[in-house]
């Protein structure tokens, strides 16, 4: 998980950092998906708490992340390329369930190989 300040290493600020929108997934920005996906995650994570009722920090980083993994999933549906996150089925799952508590989610969750 990324640091939450420049103290703590990676030269930004995850709290500041902009996510930008990738329209593709090429091997050339593989990595600034996992950049992007990182920060979404460690945005979430230091905002979870074990309830249902989300604050509305909490809701921006679930829909955040949702969208990030959404659009992931996705794109690389239309790519030759394998899933390099094979956790990313289980967030986006995770993430979907946390915003509409919808059970189908949960089997989802369940069918997971991550």
């Amino acid at each position: 998980m990324l640091g939450g300040t420049t103290a703590q290493s990676f030269g930004f600020d995850i709290s500041t950092y902009k996510i930008d929108s990738l329209e593709s997934i090429t091997y050339e920005n593989i990595p600034l998906w996992i950049l992007n996906l990182s920060v979404a995650l460690t945005r979430f994570v230091q905002t979870l708490t074990l309830t249902m009722n989300a604050t509305d920090e909490q809701k921006d980083c679930i829909s955040e992340l949702f969208g990030l993994t959404d659009q992931y999933l996705k794109l690389l549906h239309n790519t030759q390329l394998d899933n390099f996150l094979p956790e990313s089925k289980y967030v986006h799952a995770y993430t979907a369930f946390m915003q509409d508590k919808d059970t189908k989610w949960i089997d989802e969750i369940k069918d997971t190989d991550y």
